[in-house]
């Protein structure tokens, strides 16, 4: 069966095409020239029109077309549509496999294959349905809540953020906004250390490109026992410190859940995000940061336009695998002197507008070098502040 051609026949003689468009299926998921333009034709018809065209209507916008007889579910041909195409982006996937294993000799196998699971799971997006009759499993959900009295997501760990935010939900991008130097790294890495202090079952993955691991861990050493970083790098700690790093160490190491540290990325792409999301299943991911990341190889266009894409792309990694992530991004050179805005954010703007959550941080060293003002620059599902 020439699946293409049975599911556009379908349509045609059912008015069907707005269950194509509702499950992600787009012009480019097709093969056949005819079927592309046939697509295409319905689409734009019932977009200018309201209603999907009739057999009559596509046969004179596209002759070439003859559409057959088909009796099978539009249900079970979007399914069959979906594994062909989700075939020949996985065949594409494995020969770019095989030319990395050629030209790299220091692949990494163990992801290797997982960062090309996004690409071909999202070839066709997949959607979720949810019902407004679900309400008693919501009224279930809100009780257990309040009966254990955790936060309904992942927590910031600065008790005036989270009142206003009341927890990261999994479905969301977060981004730290700063100029650089100011402390988006710190924000990101006391952010981590909270959501792991706040439930047993929390067990973030940190992925750093700008620190090694060592670095990483001492910082959040420092962060868990409230000593100085300076003190700890310099091996001047006193015997109080000592001991309190002692018993830390003891509750980390028998301690039921995690933060795993990944610092060996040379080229961190949003698919590599959503492999090691897939290899780990952590609460949470955090990825320092969104401007040193790398546009994957088929993003199109211009730098600019590969940032945009990328954080379009970041943006569908929380929402697929139902992990927050949390990453930071730079402001421009008015970030210094105007503080974190939305319209200076560098790189792309795409990633204001992708993001859930966005804080802008603020910092005086001259006045206040040891305090720093956070604002909720972005909250799509709650107040700014």
């Amino acid at each position: 069966m020439d699946v293409e051609k049975a599911l556009l026949s379908r349509c045609v003689s059912g008015g069907l095409i707005e269950s194509l468009v509702s499950r992600g299926v787009a012009g480019k998921h097709f093969e056949n020239d005819t079927h592309r333009e046939v697509f295409d034709m319905m689409v734009g018809h019932m977009s200018r029109y309201g209603v999907p065209p009739s057999r009559e209507v596509v046969a004179a916008a596209c002759p070439n077309f003859q559409p057959d007889i088909v009796t099978d579910s539009i249900d079970y041909l979007i399914d069959q549509f979906v594994k062909k195409v989700q075939r020949t982006e996985a065949k594409r996937a494995v020969l770019d496999i095989a030319q990395r294993i050629e030209v790299d000799a220091d692949v990494n196998f163990d992801t290797l294959f997982m960062e090309y699971a996004e690409r071909v799971a999202q070839s066709v997006p997949s959607s979720r349905v949810s019902r407004l009759s679900e309400v008693q499993d919501r009224i279930r959900r809100y009780y257990e809540l309040q009966r254990t009295g955790r936060m309904p997501g992942v927590p910031f760990g600065l008790p005036t953020i989270d009142n206003i935010i009341l927890g990261v939900q999994p479905h969301e991008l977060v981004v730290i906004s700063a100029p650089s130097s100011v402390g988006k790294s710190t924000m990101l890495q006391h952010n981590a250390l909270a959501a792991y202090l706040a439930d047993p079952s929390h067990r973030p993955v940190f992925i750093t490109l700008e620190m090694e691991a060592d670095a990483l861990l001492r910082k959040f050493d420092a962060m868990a026992i409230n000593f100085e970083y300076h003190a700890l790098k310099a091996l001047q700690l006193g015997e109080g410190d000592l001991r309190r790093w002692e018993e830390w160490g003891e509750r980390a190491a028998s301690a039921a859940n995690d933060i795993i540290v990944i610092d060996d990325i040379d080229a961190c792409t949003v698919d590599r995000v959503y492999a090691e999301i897939l290899r780990w299943k952590p609460s949470a991911m955090f990825v320092d940061y969104f401007g040193i990341m790398t546009p994957s190889s088929h993003s199109k266009g211009d730098a600019w336009q590969g940032m945009a894409q990328m954080a379009k792309a970041l943006k569908r990694v929380p929402r697929r695998t139902l992990t927050p992530v949390f990453t930071a991004a730079q402001t421009n050179r008015s970030g210094f002197k105007d503080g974190a805005k939305a319209e200076n954010v560098a790189d792309t703007i795409e990633i204001f507008r992708c993001a859930d959550i966005m804080l802008g941080l603020e910092r005086d060293e001259e006045e206040s070098p040891n305090k720093m003002t956070v604002r909720i620059l972005k909250n799509r599902d709650g107040p700014k502040g």
